[in-house]
């Protein structure tokens, strides 16, 4: 029993520490999802080269595995710290960070507590054969999935790693419990009261005050309150306040010329804006703008109710026309009736995939439908006329010509910081803007009609016009192509020499891939490999393809309901939860046949093209079928990891044996993150992403049984 709840406290351990992690590497990657496959694969990669070649340098399996108790709750919490006070790679919270130094943090920090949880389950497997160590590891994944997510993450970091702590040096006290290990029970005593202190915010709330102040080092930390969709912070400095969530500036307390020029712009350009909708951030200045158009009513999205909350008390803005309603703006969309005369985006970059899902073509599409006839949609992108670099004229060419997809007439308004896209069915008159700027008599601060008269006229727009003429791709939900324009945007910022080198890889077809994958497909039908060899290749496929699988649902799962974070350890916790079902099914069937693991892959091959259809098709809307979807991929692999381990460990006993399925799995599940979130799905598409991955599980068939 020690020794099952030590596997378990693994696995709790495990599903905790990648979340947070995840979420605090992030911030390095400014909230970028395509990065989460990156550091998720990462992970995965570290803790299989600890569970296959560490465990070659341990002998005494009880001393190691009392030590990596020990140990992990140490190595998570310098981990935090070690990513929070590297502020010289990682710019203030809000900046865009360099990507290379981001990479590298990414990469390293997590490598010594990856490699001492690899290094764990091997040992483990001395005690409880590897297939009931999957199970028991899997199992407490799925438990600290489910308490993650409906009670640790409203809570700052440093109570998840008590309870860590507590969990790590407890099941050190029952394995020693009738054994002479004094040293390891008196330092698991000393660090377990040690960490107590953890509890108590008089102590938990300093600490991640003092922490998250190294990244602002110029600013006062006001308050920190803590989400289910995220950590929202608010800091002050020269009597402004700044307001964060996970790391991204939303905005300040301070009004400035764009909150103006994206106002009234907007509404200048239309006849009698009565009902308005908007999406993004609404208070730094925005609202207060539109209100002076006298609007019936201003309909506010804002999906994380605690935000409002918390930064409600530093604004001196109440109007009973303002109506917040705690919804995602997609998901508002698709359940309201309502029509509104205007719409307006008011957010970053399309950066993130949670951001991009408001660029997309079937995004557009929605907005129209809630359009009013006369109705117009405003939204805008970073411009800066002095470096306009290829990739940022593709970035703004593809939502261009995005929006006349739904759009008859599009108008564009560069000004020196950002360029504002006016969408609408109806034709937009410039000289209504001048005019109803001087009727209105608006009291403005920053713009007069002077400044309207030479953003409206300006030279550059015609230019801008033959430029965005360009052929380029649309970008939409299941090909966020825009993410990745504005990916190599980003790069080209710091390093335009490897933002040039890269560019490269989008010259690569689909039918490349099909080649490589008939070259594969020869090598295996005349390649004789061991049983050893193919085992750990089938092994590595099955990972790659779970993980390419969750890197598309997460995605699909963000651009349909939009709140990623709040549910990033749930979903983890189902993988598992479908992993630990099928490992428990394979142990429990006796009499396996190699041809077990080939119907395996047919049945992925199968899984894969159902999936392709329900997203084709957008079924895959209603969040059961996520469910469905996570559990049976996830079933059919911890299957398969049960069927390879009966063959492979008949006469293993070395523990860096037991552990080189267990490797094969993690190393081709980091494979498959990295490749399926930085490489397929911004260059192919999420479709022909699936279509690959169906087509690599056929490599299984052409090998026979030796």
């Amino acid at each position: 029993m020690a020794f099952i709840f030590s596997l378990f406290t693994l696995g709790f351990t495990s599903l905790i520490s990648q979340v947070i992690l995840l979420r605090e590497l992030m911030l390095s990657f400014y909230g970028n999802e395509f990065f989460l496959g990156l550091i998720l694969a990462v992970w995965l990669i570290w803790v299989g080269l600890g569970s296959f070649f560490l465990a070659k340098l341990f002998k005494d399996n009880l001393k190691t595995l009392l030590s990596c108790h020990i140990l992990i709750p140490i190595l998570l919490s310098l981990s935090i710290i070690l990513i929070r006070l590297t502020k010289t790679w990682t710019p203030a919270l809000g900046q865009i960070p360099d990507l290379l130094p981001s990479l590298i943090l990414g990469i390293l920090i997590p490598g010594p507590l990856c490699l001492i949880l690899g290094l764990q389950f091997t040992v483990s497997t001395k005690y409880l054969s590897v297939n009931k160590g999957y199970l028991i590891e899997s199992l407490g994944f799925v438990l600290s999935g489910l308490i993650f997510s409906f009670g640790l993450i409203k809570f700052n970091i440093w109570l998840s790693i008590f309870v860590l702590a507590f969990l790590n040096y407890l099941a050190v006290l029952i394995i020693t419990a009738s054994k002479k290990y004094s040293l390891f029970k008196t330092i698991s005593l000393i660090l377990l009261f040690a960490s107590v202190f953890l509890i108590f915010p008089q102590f938990n709330q300093p600490l991640e005050e003092k922490t998250q102040s190294w990244r602002l080092p110029h600013q006062e930390i006001i308050e920190i309150i803590n989400s289910p969709h995220g950590e929202i912070l608010i800091s002050q400095s020269d009597k402004i306040f700044h307001f964060y969530q996970n790391g991204l500036w939303l905005g300040s307390s301070q009004k400035t010329s764009f909150q103006e020029s994206l106002a009234h712009f907007s509404l200048l350009a239309h006849q009698n804006p009565k009902q308005i909708l908007l999406i993004g951030f609404g208070f730094n200045g925005l609202i207060e703008e539109i209100l002076k158009h006298n609007p019936d009513k201003i309909t506010y999205l804002e999906l994380d109710p605690w935000l409002i909350e918390s930064i409600w008390p530093y604004l001196s803005l109440k109007d009973k026309r303002i109506d917040i309603v705690y919804q995602d703006g997609r998901s508002f969309l698709r359940k309201t009736d309502q029509k509104f005369d205007l719409i307006i985006i008011n957010l970053p970059d399309p950066s993130t995939a949670l951001i991009n899902r408001f660029y997309t073509q079937e995004f557009f599409e929605q907005i129209k439908n809630h359009l009013n006839p006369s109705g117009s949609l405003t939204t805008y992108l970073s411009f800066s006329p002095n470096f306009q670099n290829e990739d940022s004229l593709k970035l703004e060419s593809s939502i261009f010509q995005t929006l006349k997809k739904d759009f008859t007439q599009i108008s564009i308004l560069p000004e020196e910081d950002s360029i504002t896209f006016l969408a609408s069915d109806s034709e937009i008159s410039s000289d209504l803007i001048i005019q109803k700027y001087k009727q209105k008599s608006i009291q403005t601060k920053f713009i007069n009609p002077q400044y309207l008269d030479y953003v409206i006229n300006n030279p550059r727009i015609k230019l801008l016009e033959q430029e965005y003429q360009r052929e380029i791709k649309i970008n939409q939900d299941a090909w966020p192509i825009a993410y990745a324009y504005n990916f190599f945007a980003w790069l080209n910022y710091f390093h335009p020499q490897l933002a040039n080198n890269l560019r490269g890889v989008f010259k690569i077809e689909f039918w490349h891939l099909l080649i490589f994958l008939a070259v594969l497909a020869v090598f295996f039908l005349f390649k004789q490999l061991k049983q050893e060899q193919k085992l750990w290749l089938f092994m590595a496929l099955a990972g790659f393809s779970l993980m390419g699988l969750e890197i598309t649902l997460i995605l699909a799962y963000q651009f349909t309901f939009g709140y990623l974070y709040y549910r990033l350890a749930l979903i983890f916790a189902l993988f598992m939860l479908g992993l630990a079902l099928g490992a428990w099914l394979g142990i429990k069937i006796r009499a396996v046949k190699f041809n077990f693991i080939k119907l395996i892959h047919l049945a992925i091959i199968l899984y894969t093209l159902a999936l392709y259809y329900l997203l084709q098709t957008n079924l895959i809307f209603q969040e059961s079928l996520f469910v469905i979807s996570i559990l049976i991929i996830s079933g059919l692999v911890g299957l398969e990891f049960a069927f390879i381990n009966s063959f492979y460990l008949k006469d293993k006993n070395r523990p860096h044996q037991r552990g080189l399925i267990y490797n094969a799995d993690l190393i081709g599940s980091g494979l498959g993150a990295i490749l399926a979130a930085l490489f397929l799905i911004p260059l192919f598409g999420i479709s022909q992403t699936l279509i690959f991955i169906a087509l690599l599980n056929l490599l299984p068939i052409f090998q026979n049984r030796t």
